[in-house]
């Protein structure tokens, strides 16, 4: 099992707040590029192979984060 964070860009010392939302405007998410570059064509070779009609996603919510209440979540594919 692979665990991934989600590192939110941090705002540099004395940096404007409008500054900041220029220079973090085209950041993507690397979790989701990675799940949908990396993973979902693995899922998608063994579908061609073993003739699987699709997968299953398990979401287990694990409750709120310490500092920021940010929801966290363990996603598995089946």
């Amino acid at each position: 099992m692979t665990k991934l964070y989600d590192l939110p860009e941090l705002r540099q010392h004395k940096e404007p707040k409008a500054d900041f939302v220029k220079r973090t405007a085209d950041i993507n998410h690397p979790i989701i590029e990675k799940l949908f570059n990396v993973y979902a064509p693995k899922y998608a070779k063994r579908k061609a192979e073993v003739g699987q009609g699709g997968g299953y996603t398990r979401v287990v919510k694990l409750g709120s984060r310490l500092g920021d209440a940010g929801e966290m979540a363990i996603i598995q594919l089946i």
